[in-house]
């Protein structure tokens, strides 16, 4: 071979690798700097911040050995277990629900059903005695609730009073348990350091942005089709460090400069990076409608459905991300999702596009996407939501969005405030439901059901708790227990629709069949003409009937 042959063949290869290289960083996220300074402050609130986890983790890991231990005589059928499971609960009411898996399959829940999406999971297909070898407790990878979405599992064993191996406990929660220090905002303590975790195998365990919770980097296209962010694989393949880099403000489209502390929390068979991170933000700017017209919002959703049928799919995305387009003029946020909860179009937060958003939750931690899959399966509808304000302590925006399927695997629809100003949420509301109903079912095991229900439309009752409301109902949808509808005992709810036509009640017999949880409930006032909107929580008592208590949130004139 000739020099001049030579010299050109390493000439092309080094051309060729060189276009390779730039080819690569154009399909993947920049990468970040290591090892930047941060404040002492932002140390010392890492450190705290892993010796919170290390606490929380450690609390329930004890309360849940000490349940096992007391199980250890009893077998599935015994109501004491039953019992046991209850109190376990009453002590995390934040909690998704507890079960325990014996040795032989049999499986009790605390509410009933409620782990039964959970547990078909491939996280427990293969979990035995031999599990726990080197560990006394494992914590799951973020698995799929049907009510409450992504969900964390920590599962300690269960043994006879002889020693032998009796199955496990699974003790289910929603993510931010982890965070209890501020269980209402995604933020440490008073800091506006916002706080991560994710495993060392990529995948978030949580997120303020709770829709990201569960994804893994390697794998998700959102992190590897968004060349404007940075890299963050130096925060799963270092057990610590500081890292400079580009990522989304919180909710928003906006790409902003953030500097991110770790460290590394071994625990349940997982390497935990713990992640605090600090970023020069903006208040949301925010613009009220001048008049608040529902009509406005169906309006525009009916004519979004009428553009797709007639266009098609691709063009009616393209018009809706068109700025001087058919829909650029409306006054309501426009979007279209697919049935699997993937943001096709979202003209005000591109940065959500492409992502799946099933598991995003509002500020009372309604999955407003799931919430809308649902509502489209019944053909179409109304969906209220609490919108929770980046960098606005509790401060949210109520609305309301009208959804319509296009077809089986994807839907249009636009939202809109339904006031002029933000709206306080109180993050107490959801534990203190989950508390008032708890000594409603414990009532129920010790007394039985006629007498709870006689209990529970007596306004003299011992089952009475302040601000909450309670009701009975029967899966066929008759209303067994209502001190303020007395007149409307007996009567099937399956009638009786809230004031934008939909049938709270079917609703409601929904989720206690899929072990309970929380819905919105809008009622309208015949006194004073204002309309109230109630957070409700179901919780099954058997495969016959349910419990429902609410909470009045806010009540507000509605013009049609």
């Amino acid at each position: 071979m000739s020099r001049r042959l030579l010299l050109s063949l390493i000439v092309l290869a080094v051309v060729c690798v060189s276009a390779i290289v730039l080819i690569s960083i154009a399909l993947t996220p920049s990468s970040g700097q290591m090892n930047v300074s941060v404040s002492d402050d932002m140390m010392q609130m890492s450190e705290e911040f892993y010796q919170s986890i290390d606490n929380i983790t450690d609390d329930i890991t004890a309360s849940m050995q000490a349940a096992a231990k007391e199980l250890s005589p009893l077998t599935p059928d015994d109501p004491k277990a039953q019992a046991i499971l209850r109190n376990l609960f009453n002590e995390y009411p934040n909690s998704a629900g507890i079960a325990w898996v014996s040795a032989d399959n049999t499986v009790i829940s605390v509410p009933i059903y409620s782990m039964g999406s959970v547990l078909t999971s491939s996280e427990f297909q293969n979990i035995t005695e031999q599990s726990f070898a080197g560990q006394d407790v494992i914590l799951t990878d973020p698995v799929m609730s049907n009510v409450y979405g992504m969900v964390v599992c920590f599962v300690v064993p269960v043994y006879t009073a002889d020693g032998s191996y009796n199955g496990y406990l699974c003790f289910a929660h929603m993510p931010i348990i982890l965070l209890n220090e501020t269980p209402d905002t995604p933020y440490y303590k008073d800091t506006l350091y916002e706080l991560w975790i994710v495993n060392s195998n990529g995948t978030i365990i949580y997120h303020p942005d709770t829709s990201t919770i569960g994804k893994n980097y390697y794998t998700s296209h959102y992190y590897q089709e968004h060349s404007k962010i940075s890299d963050i694989r130096p925060f799963i393949e270092n057990s610590e460090g500081t890292l400079k880099y580009l990522s989304y403000s919180l909710r928003s489209s906006d790409v902003v400069e953030k500097v991110g502390i770790w460290n590394t929390l071994s625990f349940g068979g997982q390497d935990l990076r713990l992640v605090l991170v600090d970023y020069p933000y903006k208040a949301t700017d925010v613009t009220f409608p001048e008049n608040v017209n529902i009509k406005e919002v169906t309006d525009v959703t009916q004519a979004l459905f009428i553009y797709a049928k007639k266009y098609g799919k691709e063009a009616t995305l393209v018009a809706m991300s068109d700025p001087s387009g058919p829909f650029s003029n409306t006054e309501t946020e426009i979007f279209a999702i697919s049935t699997d909860g993937v943001v096709l179009s979202m003209p005000t937060e591109r940065g959500l596009m492409g992502g799946n958003q099933i598991n995003y939750q509002d500020a009372y931690g309604i999955r407003q996407v799931a919430t809308m899959i649902n509502r489209v399966n019944q053909g179409g509808g109304y969906v209220h939501y609490y919108s929770k304000l980046p960098y606005a302590g509790n401060e949210t925006i109520f609305g309301l969005a009208y959804v319509i399927p296009v077809d089986e695997t994807w839907f249009v629809g636009s939202q809109k405030s339904l006031l002029n100003h933000t709206v306080s949420f109180d993050p107490e509301v959801r534990s203190k439901l989950v508390r008032a109903v708890q000594p409603v079912q414990e009532y129920v095991s010790v007394y039985g059901k006629e007498q709870t229900l006689a209990t529970l439309n007596d306004p003299s009752g011992d089952l009475i708790y302040p601000d909450v409301r309670f009701a009975a109902v029967s899966y066929e949808g008759e209303l067994l227990a209502d001190i303020f509808n007395s007149d409307l005992i007996g009567i099937d709810m399956f009638s009786v629709v809230d004031p934008h036509g939909t049938s709270t009640f079917r609703d409601f017999v929904l989720i206690a069949k899929q072990g309970g949880g929380f819905e919105y409930v809008e009622s309208r006032n015949a006194e004073d003409g204002l309309f109230t909107i109630s957070l409700m929580y179901v919780e099954p008592v058997d495969d016959e009937w349910f419990i429902a208590g609410s909470i009045k949130l806010d009540s507000h004139p509605i013009p049609s």
